[in-house]
């Protein structure tokens, strides 16, 4: 990193000592601290044992010295609120124990709340707070927790009606029927978000905004009927309007998520800084107007100012800490961790059991390894950094913030890669899964760095991680619920939400190595991620709609297309290599090699006559059999060469546009014909679903490449002349045409060049989980080959080499056929066909494989899709080897090389299309 040193830092680094109970190390950091009212302290993963250990020291301390009331965390609000009855002691009796108080935490990820750290510091809280009452202090004086998040829609639901069953029975009716949509779906609330974008039921949205403006209408006639009652009842009150606040916005949130990635995000944590503006104001207001404090408690992610970040920059991403900056200025403060390596309790996928893994030794440019580097250089495992402080003042309001030194705030300033593992790990691709550009001196108050962690230990370590049943958050869902409610409902309002696709051309990778268990249980979404449109509308194989009826939304279109313009490749001024193979195949080479065998014959007994001049004669014959022909060929070749696009690799066409696409045409029909009873119609959902993943790759595409300057060969048959022209107007592409092969056990797809059509199998879209990512991963590689025409480079040698076999066979070998009978033909056909495997292999192992993936990756990037998804595909298919028996499948398609090498190179060329992708 730039020219900073250990040296430069030495006076700064504090060092940090894990597990000391008289936290000294703090002392500096809670200096800095000084006056502010919200401290947010984040995490750089959701398992690791000691960043919720010294966050829970930290906290400990602001609580008890510098009286911070509440703790407000990533969480679910209904969940966490039972946290908080029990440490203030107005739990029911069923909960008796910390552990008990844990009791609603039944999602995954059950250890991110259920672990031993937490029940250490709920057991804290508790004696702290027995304290406070057996001191005589009030409810409100003690320590809070509160959770912010809002994926508990049903959960918030039923406390909002159960709240109201006790004091306004009737207003609890009329909650239950406003919030009956949700339940026609169960607890599905990915199919209800899916229903409601697509106009299949009208949305909540003014249901759920109804409840929470009674609630709040009505607070103080409820506050009235409960003042007979006990406890705190502005508790209670608040404590339903927050969830009722919730059932709002997760229904926003729910129906953006599907197709609206950054807005969702914003929304989320938009959603929990409104959620702690309300904890604070109602604190300070049950206080007498004694301003609340917050500790928070969230992933770096969250808490890191989104505005110094990849997620702020280049993807119009805000977060919490930005907008508590934003709002509280000097009067916040963030701490942020890192860890360079050591283990993490996270899963593979969604839903899955968590596993104890080892973390990845932190990169060389990312702040983990940089901060690696520092702490062996001053002999130092732990430390922290302080790159601001809040100078003391009376009024917290008056607080300033000043850089505790400028010369290494600003070079730790300076954009270096940022680790962030959520509950979802995956080595195998951790540089494009997990690390993000930031400015850590600008996004952080201050850091600490802890080198080596180890994984937090859940206290249900014993028992299986059940399945969440309880709110489907992002993750793939099932629409058959769907189907089976709406019938054929479905097929009537559909038709109002779609509008038309317009298709265009691809080819389609022929993949080898998908193995479709290990492929999907690696591949899910995080609960961080949004869910896309290729897993809400194609996980149903038997969905069909009116012919001619469906189309799909503008909305699901990515937005934002730039165009891709290859450099056009450099041609001949004429097509003489082409227009002479076509008049040689027109006009049947037999006959034409036989014409030349014959007066090479004719000639042979003057050649070998004994007198004088033999010499000379055998010379003038050599020149005319050998030198003549290879001096003609050579021309040709050289007349053929061109540059390839964009790459400006130099080839030769053996081919022209026309005879190619002829060509392809011909060979799609004999393979169209073979899976005619399998081929699914436009109106499945699974064909609208490939081509919606063309139509937005081929968006990137500037309108030049979507049409082909040719010449046309007029003429050509065996009785008429050849007239060469160039044409006076572009010739415009056809619109590429997919057809899907109902069949699942072909995990594969394959396409027919200049022809422009593609088959692929259901097999591959299910290998893939229908994940669009993933999908125009292997479509923008095969555009490329269409870009790059590299099926007119196959298919030309291929009659180059078939030519060549007539010509072997007819002129030289033509004394000798007659006498050795069709034992010679044969071998020769032989020869031929194992020389065009040989070219095929070879070929598409090497340059013409890289141009498909250079041009794919690029244009994945100008079509607003990440490139990066292309590294995570190959890495991951280089470490799995199960490969899918593919014996069945025509013989069109050609090999490719291995995923190490193809993953190898993307990694080298990616960093040129994640540039474009985030221009």
């Amino acid at each position: 990193m730039g020219k900073i040193t250990a040296q430069d830092l030495k006076d700064y680094v504090i060092k940090v000592v894990i597990n000391d109970p008289h936290q000294k190390h703090f002392d500096k950091l809670m200096e800095a601290i000084g006056s502010a009212r919200i401290v947010m302290i984040g995490e750089a993963s959701h398992g690791t044992s000691e960043f919720y250990r010294e966050r829970i020291y930290l906290t400990q301390r602001l609580i008890t010295e510098k009286g911070f009331t509440a703790v407000c965390v990533e969480a679910d609000y209904p969940d966490s609120m039972t946290i908080n009855r029990y440490i203030k002691n107005i739990a029911p009796k069923t909960i008796k124990t910390s552990i008990d108080s844990l009791q609603d935490f039944k999602r995954f990820p059950l250890w991110m709340w259920r672990n031993e750290e937490m029940l250490n510091y709920i057991d804290w809280c508790r004696r702290y707070n027995d304290k406070l009452e057996a001191e005589g202090k009030g409810y409100y004086d003690k320590v809070s927790f509160y959770g912010l998040d809002l994926y508990s829609l049903h959960a918030s639901c039923e406390a909002v009606i159960d709240y109201l069953q006790k004091v306004d029975p009737d207003a609890a009716q009329k909650a239950r029927k406003r919030y009956g949509i949700f339940e026609r779906f169960g607890k599905d609330t990915m199919t209800y978000a899916f229903a409601a974008r697509y106009g299949l039921v009208e949305s909540a949205e003014k249901e759920v905004v109804a409840v929470l403006k009674d609630l709040c209408q009505k607070r103080c006639e409820y506050l009235l009927k409960q003042l007979k009652g006990s406890g705190p009842i502005e508790e209670y009150q608040f404590a339903a309007e927050s969830n009722s606040l919730v059932v709002k916005d997760a229904e926003e949130y729910y129906r953006l998520m599907l197709f609206e990635d950054v807005k969702s995000w914003n929304l989320r944590d938009s959603h929990m800084v409104r959620t702690l503006n309300q904890i604070l104001d109602h604190l300070t207001k049950c206080r007498n107007g004694c301003p609340a404090k917050a500790v928070i408690w969230a992933h770096n992610s969250h808490l890191g100012d989104a505005r110094n970040t990849d997620m702020g920059i280049s993807r119009g991403e805000i977060n919490v800490g930005q907008l508590i900056r934003e709002q509280f200025g000097d009067s916040s403060f963030n701490v942020g961790f890192t860890t360079y390596t050591g283990t993490v309790t996270a899963a593979h996928e969604w839903n899955t059991p968590a596993e104890v893994m080892k973390i990845v030794p932190g990169r060389k440019d990312s702040y983990e390894g940089f901060f690696h580097n520092i702490g062996e250089d001053l002999k130092i495992s732990n430390f922290l950094i302080i790159f601001n402080k809040i100078n003391p003042s009376p009024n917290p309001e008056e607080s300033k913030k000043e850089i505790v030194s400028k010369n290494s705030t600003e070079k730790l300033s300076e954009p270096l890669l940022e680790r962030a593992i959520g509950v979802i790990y995956r080595p195998n691709t951790e540089r494009w899964s997990h690390y993000f550009s930031a400015k850590l001196s600008k996004q952080f108050d201050a850091v600490i760095h802890l080198d080596v962690t180890k994984a937090i230990m859940p206290i249900d370590k014993f028992k299986a991680f059940k399945r969440d049943e309880e709110e489907n958050v992002p993750e793939v869902f099932n629409i058959t619920m769907l189907i089976k409610r709406f019938g054929s409902l479905i097929n009537v309002r559909i038709c109002k939400v779609f509008t038309t696709i317009q298709l265009h051309q691809t080819r389609i990778l022929v993949s080898k190595h998908l193995d479709i268990k290990s492929f999907s249980r690696n591949y899910h979404k995080e609960r961080s991620q949004i869910i896309n449109t290729s897993n809400v509308l194609f996980q149903v194989s038997k969905l069909t709609f009116p012919k001619n009826s469906l189309k799909l939304s503008n909305s699901i279109i990515l937005s934002h297309h730039r165009k891709f313009n290859v450099t056009r490749p450099t041609r001949a001024p004429l097509p003489a290599l082409p227009a002479f193979l076509t008049l040689f195949k027109t006009a049947n080479a037999v006959i034409i090699v036989r014409a030349f065998s014959n007066l090479f014959l004719s000639i042979l007994p003057f050649a070998l006559r004994k007198n004088p001049n033999t010499g000379r004669r055998r010379t003038i014959l050599l020149f005319l059999s050998t030198v003549f022909p290879l001096t003609g060929f050579g021309i040709l070749f050289l007349a053929g060469l061109e540059q390839a696009p964009h790459t400006n690799r130099w080839r030769f066409r053996f081919m022209s546009f026309q005879e190619e696409k002829e060509l392809c045409n011909s060979a799609f029909s004999l393979n169209y014909n073979q899976f005619k009873d399998k081929i699914l119609g436009d109106d499945r959902i699974e064909t609208i679903f490939v081509r919606h993943v063309v139509n937005n790759l081929v968006k990137g595409l500037s309108d030049d490449l979507m049409v082909l300057k040719t010449y046309k060969l007029e003429g050509l048959n065996y009785d008429s002349n050849v007239k060469i022209m160039e044409n006076s107007e572009v010739e415009k592409l056809e619109p590429f045409v997919v057809y899907v092969v109902n069949d699942d056990s072909v995990v594969n797809a394959f396409s027919f060049g200049a022809a422009r059509k593609i088959l692929i199998f259901t097999g591959m879209l299910k290998a893939i989980n229908y994940d669009e990512e993933f999908l125009s991963v292997i479509l923008s590689h095969e555009i490329g080959h269409i870009l790059q025409r590299h099926s007119s480079e196959t298919l030309g040698f291929n009659q180059m080499m078939y030519i060549l076999t007539d010509t072997l066979r007819t002129l030289l070998w033509f004394p000798f056929l007659a006498a050795l009978g069709p034992f010679i033909n044969d071998y020769i056909d032989v020869m031929a066909q194992k020389l065009i495997a040989a070219y095929a292999a070879g070929k598409y192992n090497q340059k013409e494989e890289k141009e498909a993936d250079f041009v794919g990756l690029q244009l994945m990037a100008l079509s607003g899709y990440h490139p990066k998804k292309a590294v995570e595909l190959w890495s991951y298919l280089a470490i799995n080897k199960d490969q899918v028996d593919l014996e069945d499948l025509p013989e069109f398609y050609l090999s490719h090389p291995s995923e190490h090498t193809r993953a190898q190179y993307l990694e080298e060329v990616l960093p040129e299309a994640h540039k474009i992708y985030e221009e």
